[in-house]
């Protein structure tokens, strides 16, 4: 089992790593000049961007509300018992992300959970219960979108196999089919454990309505750095990058080493995006919004933080 783990860590680092060579390469291809970032965003721009930090931050403690929902169902306990030290653990392994993957933010977040007197095995389901439903929900979204013909890109069409992007697109698949292969029967073992509560339709409600509202507002953040890049939105332009951002965002989370995604969500998110709009605009649109990230993330642990100062005085 030890050795099956390191294994898929490796493949996950490997991939993390082509991620970025593919990143780089676009940038130097692309012909995009940074000097022009200044004239492109001006102004009021820079606002518009300061609200997307913002509605970033929002949606960091909507999904501390969705953990303190799950846990504190679990426990028995009301949805707001011991929030602002929830909201606190969540901030601070939410950083674990970065040292060194994904896989350490709910480490971090077993760790200091089980301080604030919660159970291991009720920390444990709580993380599973919520990736699975964030996995779930976010699927679902992009499926609705497909299904009901709600954006120009087209899946069907994407050019598997022909360059380097498709190829990683098709490993990146392959890699997830053996990673669900190991972890079939764990989420069957799971699901029956957590059966009682997935059955408790309010709750479930709340957590699904939740990440709905989660990912609707970082569909949200994506056009507005669209538009910053001086260009012209339409509707639907919204439903295609919601759609690229739920999916890719969710082959990031999964994928075990890359930091907190880096260069796996990259990657997915400019191959389709470049299907409909010019690949310069998409891969810097997919930069600033990992910029973004990494300055939400600092500042949602600051006031985490103090929060829970003035909470104890």
């Amino acid at each position: 089992m030890i050795k099956n783990n390191l294994i898929i860590k490796i493949i996950g680092y490997f991939l993390g790593g082509w991620a970025l060579y593919y990143i780089y390469t676009q940038l130097k291809e692309s012909g995009l000049d940074w000097k022009q970032i200044n004239f492109l965003i001006q102004g009021y721009d820079y606002t518009l961007l300061v609200m997307v930090v913002f509605l970033y931050v929002i949606v960091m403690y909507l999904g501390a509300f969705i953990w303190s929902t799950i846990i504190n169902s679990l426990s028995r306990n009301s949805i707001f018992f011991n929030l602002s030290k929830i909201i606190l653990v969540h901030a601070r392994s939410n950083i674990g992300k970065y040292i060194p993957g994904n896989f350490m933010q709910f480490v971090g977040r077993n760790i200091l959970g089980h301080k604030l007197g919660y159970s291991h095995a009720n920390l444990i389901l709580s993380t599973a219960l919520e990736v699975l439903v964030s996995i779930g929900t976010g699927m679902s979204l992009v499926l609705l979108i497909l299904l009901t013909g709600q954006t120009t890109i087209r899946v069907s069409q994407f050019n598997y196999l022909t360059d380097t992007s498709s190829i990683y697109f098709v490993c990146l698949i392959g890699f997830l089919f053996l990673l669900l292969l190991f972890a079939s029967e764990k989420t069957r073992l799971l699901l029956v454990k957590v059966n009682k509560l997935i059955q408790d339709k309010v709750v479930i409600s709340q957590i699904v309505l939740g990440f709905i509202s989660a990912y609707l507002i970082l569909g949200v953040c994506n056009i507005i750095i669209y538009k910053v890049l001086d260009n012209e939105l339409n509707q639907i332009d919204y439903f295609n990058f919601l759609m690229v951002y739920v999916f890719s965002w969710i082959l990031g989370y999964i994928i075990p080493g890359p930091p907190g995604g880096l260069g796996v969500r990259e990657v997915i998110y400019i191959s389709l995006l470049s299907m409909v709009y010019d690949v310069s605009t998409v891969t810097l649109v997919a930069i600033i919004l990992r910029i973004i990230n990494l300055i939400g993330d600092l500042i949602y642990l600051v006031t985490a933080e103090l929060i829970q100062k003035v909470v104890n005085k």
